[in-house]
């Protein structure tokens, strides 16, 4: 009976001696639960989005700005020109730097950026988007002083002709500017125009100039229409006259003149050979300018206001075959591809002349107050007001302004080469790069 008493105790005894030693598991007691530690090591996480984005438009570029992130090693640049730019749906410029510049733009195109931050983790979510429409520089680069009163002017290559009224001896004429360094325009030559009528000299006023092959310079003016011959700019032929009447604008095309102005206004049709009027057409009082190209002549109608289209496929026969009065004095015209831009009382109009009998309406533009003279090169227009205006017109529906630059002058013209314009601003000839 004690020989089992203490076969049990033994067996009890080393049952507890079990439950013990498993409690403790080496960490001085517990409620008998194993408990396994894991400690996990982790590296920086993806940076946060960028802030203060911005984009600065230039001439043909515009320049990103940002705040830096910290734990950023670089940056992205997601672009379109379209709003609502994603990382999907830009294009990527990768590991730039703030600030940035993005080159080669078109001019009057709007661009829309985001910008993201990277690190070893991952690339951040996109910033705030910012845009910036690039415009032309219109830089003043030079200018020439004069003590006349100068008006209107004509660029040929690397000349400028330029009208003047009442020089020190009560004189009018013309000037040539050599241009071919627009930071020091020099003149080579101070013209005094006159005309002998029955034996009496009488001093003539130029109003507008056109130049052929860069050597005949036809001079429309109060007493008629003159050419001179200006292939040696520092020494010219003496202004001859060809028909007298009294002109404010003239185009050439081959051996023919369209002169408008007249008394009564209206548009002369000379034959250049013979010095013959091969016709006149009655329009208006005060013409003020031409444009010709094809079969047809425009004329902006001065007061009366608008644009006239003529027909001249028969010389001999000239025709009215459209018009757009818009009752607002015009100065000027020009007409590109199927539509003329008229320079009025009020700014710039464009109008549709794809059916020259049928002008229509398309934009106007203008809240530079009196605009008297326009030339266009390229997609580029420039309008002449007290401000010159410089206009995209890529697509004549949605003209874009470019640029303007303030001028003292109401009256001042506007002529230019592909590269530089020059503007009369009363006793002054400005020179301006715009590209």
């Amino acid at each position: 009976m004690r020989s089992n008493l203490r076969i049990i105790s033994e067996v009890l005894l080393g049952v507890l001696l079990a439950v013990f030693l498993a409690g403790c598991d080496g960490n001085g007691g517990g409620n008998g639960t194993t408990t396994t530690t894991t400690t996990t090591t982790t590296g920086p996480s993806a940076p946060s989005a960028p802030t203060g984005v911005s984009a600065t438009a230039g001439s043909g570029q515009a320049t990103i700005t940002w705040n830096a992130v910290s734990g950023a090693t670089s940056y992205n640049i997601y672009w379109s020109t379209t709003s609502g730019v994603t990382k999907t749906n830009g294009t990527k410029i990768s590991s730039v730097t703030s600030p940035y510049t993005h080159a080669s733009l078109t001019n009057g195109t709007p661009y829309y950026y985001i910008v993201t931050a990277v690190n070893s983790s991952g690339e951040s979510v996109a910033s705030a988007q910012a845009s910036a429409t690039p415009k032309a520089a219109l830089t003043e680069v030079g200018s020439y002083s004069s003590s006349d009163d100068l008006y209107g002017v004509w660029v040929a290559d690397t000349k400028a002709i330029i009208g003047f009224e009442f020089d020190n001896n009560y004189e009018s004429g013309f000037e040539i500017l050599d241009i071919s360094n627009p930071a020091t325009p020099i003149r080579l030559v101070h013209k005094p125009m006159f005309v002998n009528l029955y034996g009496t000299l009488y001093n003539v006023d130029p109003c507008s100039f056109y130049v052929v092959d860069n050597t005949l310079l036809y001079i429309a003016a109060n007493y008629g229409l003159f050419v001179s011959n200006i292939q040696n700019p520092a020494n010219p032929t003496e202004p001859q006259l060809i028909y007298r009447d009294n002109f404010t604008g003239v185009a050439i095309v081959g051996n023919l003149a369209y002169a408008v102005g007249g008394a009564p206004g209206g548009l002369a049709i000379i034959d250049l050979n013979s010095g013959g009027r091969i016709s006149f057409l009655n329009l208006t009082c005060c013409t003020s300018r031409i444009y010709v190209k094809g079969n047809y002549a425009y004329v902006a109608d001065g007061p009366d206001g608008g644009l006239q289209i003529i027909d001249i496929s028969n010389p001999s026969y000239p025709r009215i075959v459209g018009q757009y009065l818009n009752g607002r004095y015009t100065y000027d015209v020009w007409v590109k591809g199927t539509y003329a831009y008229l320079a009025t009382k009020v700014g710039m109009q464009i109008i549709n002349v794809t059916n020259p009998q049928a002008p229509a309406f398309v934009k106007e533009m203008g809240s530079w107050g009196e605009a008297v003279s326009i030339f266009i090169s390229g997609n580029i227009a420039f309008i002449s007001s007290q401000e010159l205006n410089m206009i995209d017109i890529t697509d004549p529906t949605t003209p874009t302004l470019l640029g303007n630059y303030r001028i003292l002058y109401a009256g001042s013209h506007v002529s230019g080469n592909t590269t530089h314009v020059v503007v009369v601003d009363n006793n002054k000839a400005r020179v301006f790069k715009y590209l």
